[in-house]
């Protein structure tokens, strides 16, 4: 049956060719991914040499996730479970890019507050016109 659905879908081209249905394992992971959701399916592609989880009663394109990891176990069910709490993902998301901005806001303002430092320390050293020396009009920033 599930073969049936798979040559199915990869003639109907919603899925890839060259993918290698993975039906049980050492370890059981497809048949506890089926658990979470009954219709889950485990796929093994070659050409990334990484394991897929299809869902099979969707229209279009039948994939769900990617595994990142290079081996089928325990890692592949927590992945799956934490990628169906789609809210908290994107909060975890949109959480982490708030730290990237902030970090590069911080490097920015540091760097402007070390040139205005170096622009204020030259300018009471220098605040007489007549005491301009050969140097006022280069700037290292330039």
């Amino acid at each position: 049956m599930i073969q049936d659905t798979v040559v199915y879908l990869k003639n109907a081209g919603r899925m890839n060719k060259s993918l290698i249905p993975v039906e049980s394992h050492v370890t059981n992971i497809p048949e506890r991914l089926k658990e979470i959701n009954p219709h889950f399916l485990t796929m093994f592609n070659p050409s990334t040499q990484k394991y897929e989880v299809h869902r099979l009663d969707v229209d279009g394109h039948t994939l769900e996730l990617n595994i990142p990891y290079d081996e089928l176990d325990c890692r592949a069910i927590q992945y799956a479970i934490h990628a169906r709490e789609v809210e908290k993902v994107h909060m975890e998301i949109e959480e982490h890019n708030k730290a990237i901005d902030e970090a590069k806001r911080k490097v920015v303002e540091n760097e402007q507050r070390c040139k205005v430092r170096d622009l204020h320390k030259y300018c009471t050293s220098h605040e007489r016109i007549e005491e301009l020396d050969e140097n006022a009009y280069k700037s290292r920033f330039v």
